[in-house]
């Protein structure tokens, strides 16, 4: 997962002065229409049962050892009202459910094409996994 500028100045300054690094016990997942760079924010998705950000503990993240994140519980976006359509291509990781500061993003394996014919947009359990530093 790509850092934002934000995150990668954290902590590049907490390596170089050697102190501890706590990211935030609650990730706030947003599903994006366009691609994030490490300066610009993603587009969120827009339809009429969109949740917005959904929050997901880290007691409710598991770690891998090797800088792999996957989801322990689903996350759920909501239903798509009838006429809705948008098309999630990334997710985005912020430290708050509204403003605050964006981690990272990912891309997703495939893009999600949003409609109504769509009982709920979720992500199972496993099925967000956020890489840093590698592939998955």
């Amino acid at each position: 997962m790509p850092l934002s500028s934000a995150w990668a100045a954290l902590l590049a300054a907490a390596a170089k002065h050697g102190t501890a690094f706590q990211g935030p016990a609650t990730w706030y997942i947003e599903l994006v229409s366009d691609t994030p760079t490490a300066t610009v924010e993603g587009t969120p998705v827009i339809y009429t049962g969109y949740a917005g950000r959904v929050g997901i503990t880290v007691a409710n993240l598991t770690a891998d050892g090797t800088g792999t994140l996957t989801s322990a519980a689903a996350i759920v976006f909501g239903t798509p009202a009838a006429g809705d359509s948008d098309t999630a291509t990334y997710f985005e990781v912020w430290d708050a459910i509204s403003g605050g500061t964006r981690i990272g993003y990912e891309e997703l394996d495939a893009p999600l094409y949003i409609d109504d014919t769509l009982p709920s947009v979720q992500f199972p359990i496993g099925a967000l996994v956020a890489v840093f530093g590698g592939e998955a």
